[in-house]
């Protein structure tokens, strides 16, 4: 897939996470990736601890402040 497109798809998928709350972690790991490392944090620390969730949000949350928008395995 071209880079615009890929950057086009995550935009799209952003939008659509906007208003859902349970897809808190997808939202900020997205913002990580586009680069917008300060909104990716302010979202991960939103999330609700449930056991699963937050242990994802606070890695994604490492990788934003260290500022890496590439895919990562968590």
């Amino acid at each position: 897939m071209a880079p615009a497109d890929a950057h086009t798809n995550a935009l799209r998928l952003l939008e659509l996470f906007e208003t859902d709350p349970s897809k808190q972690v997808e939202r900020g790991e997205l913002l990580r990736q586009l680069g917008r490392f300060d909104e990716a944090v302010a979202v991960l620390k939103t999330v609700k601890p449930d056991g699963h969730s937050e242990v994802k949000a606070s890695k994604i949350q490492r990788l934003a402040q260290a500022g890496h928008t590439k895919l990562t395995s968590l």
